[in-house]
């Protein structure tokens, strides 16, 4: 099993059913553009920590904003801890990678 067949599996039977059609449209968007051509092709149970992290820093690199890749890190441990509620791994390594923080914009105060 793939990351791209978990993220696609996990689309198609757990998010389709919580989210609403544009949120999975969003989700769906997310995983299919960033993750699954970065790493679509690792077998699921050889996702490492340092890959996952490694991507992170990839994207940043190409000139994606932190948000992106915060919400690529979003959707990849989501499908990655439905995987081992399912028992097809053993752990999320996701959740041992750090994505990069997005900084705080300041509201706006009318007055």
């Amino acid at each position: 099993l793939t990351v791209a067949d978990l993220c696609r599996k996990w689309l198609d039977t757990v998010a389709a059913h919580k989210v609403r059609p544009t949120t999975l449209a969003g989700y769906r968007a997310t995983l299919e553009h960033h993750v699954i051509p970065a790493l679509g092709h690792v077998p699921a149970q050889r996702l490492t920590a340092a890959a996952v992290q490694g991507f992170y820093a990839d994207k940043l690199a190409a000139g994606a904003s932190p948000r992106t890749v915060q919400l690529c890190a979003l959707r990849l441990s989501q499908a990655l801890s439905q995987g081992v509620r399912w028992g097809m791994l053993p752990r999320n390594v996701a959740t041992l990678a750090d994505p990069p923080r997005v900084a705080h914009k300041p509201g706006a105060i009318w007055t």
